[in-house]
C-alpha cells in the first residue's frame, strides 16, 4: 500500500471517529502530495473533507490551464 492511500484511509477513519488533529495532519499531507490520480480519486468519494476537495479541484485545473498553455500552439 502506498502512503497516499494509506493517508487517505487514515483521514477516512480520522473523520468518522471525529479525530481532528489527525485529520487536519492528513489532509496537510495529501494536499503537499496532490496528483490528477489523487485528486480524481478524491473527488469521487464522497467521504473526504471539503478543504481537500477544494485543494483537489484547484490542482486540476491548475493542470487543464497548464496543459491547455502547453499545447495551444499545437
Amino acid at each position: 500500500m502506498s502512503a497516499t492511500v494509506f493517508l487517505q484511509h487514515l483521514l477516512v477513519a480520522s473523520d468518522r471517529y471525529a479525530m481532528e488533529k489527525l485529520k487536519a495532519t492528513c489532509e496537510y499531507e495529501l494536499v503537499e502530495s496532490i496528483s490528477l490520480d489523487t485528486a480524481l480519486t478524491i473527488v469521487t468519494d464522497s467521504s473526504f473533507v471539503t478543504i481537500l476537495l477544494r485543494a483537489c479541484v484547484l490542482a486540476t485545473r491548475k493542470l487543464a490551464a497548464a496543459l491547455r498553455d502547453r499545447y495551444v500552439d499545437i
